[in-house]
Parts: structure tokens; sequence; C-alpha cells
């Protein structure tokens, strides 16, 4: 793996790590600061250590969140390769031989 690509994926793991800890921020937390002990509806009994916990509504939105971030990441992945690959994109050394048979010719023509 090139060095490029590394950096890439490195910024583009900061990037959306940033942003879904920026969504989270604006949602509450259920915040234990000693162990604690729940009980589920099914009657199942689940022992939390101390920490922040997202409630299921503010889950589900975050988890939506995340899934329009790796749409879009998946899209503009693919994108980006159809338009390396493309040969319709004229390249700088199409433009630079346009470019010198143009001024090859005004200059012929210049010249009569």
């Amino acid at each position: 793996m090139s060095i490029k690509r590394l950096l890439s994926l490195v910024a583009a793991t900061a990037v959306l790590l940033l942003a879904v800890e920026a969504a989270a921020d604006d949602f509450p937390f259920l915040k234990f600061n000693t162990p604690a002990v729940c009980t589920t509806e099914g009657g199942s009994i689940v022992d939390l250590s101390p920490g922040r916990y997202i409630p299921e509504p503010s889950w589900k939105i975050l988890e939506n969140e995340w899934k329009v971030l790796e749409n879009t990441s998946t899209r503009l992945t693919a994108e980006n390769k159809v338009l390396r690959r493309d040969d319709s994109v004229v390249g700088w050394k199409s433009v630079a031989a346009a470019l010198i048979a143009g001024v090859l010719i005004g200059g012929y023509a210049l010249d009569r």
C-alpha cells in the first residue's frame, strides 16, 4: 500500500470518527459514575460498569447518520475510481501536444 493511500485512509477514518463524535456530543447520554444494575423489558438483569451509555432513540439517530456517512464514502470512492480510469479525460500530454501544434501552425501561418 502506498503512503498516499495510507494517509488518505487515516485522514478519512479520522474525519468519520470526529463527525460521529461531534454528532454524539449533541445527544443525551446516560452517565453512570458507579456500577449499576438494570432490568430489561424482558426481565433480564444487566450489570453496567461506570461510563456513558446512549439511549435507544439517540442510538437510532446516530446509526442512521453513520449509514449516510458510510454510503456517501462508498459512493465517493466509486466515483473517484471511475474518474481516475476514465479515458475521456484529457491528460496533460494531450494539452501540451495541442498547444505545441497550435504554436507551430500559427507560426507557419504568420510567416506566409
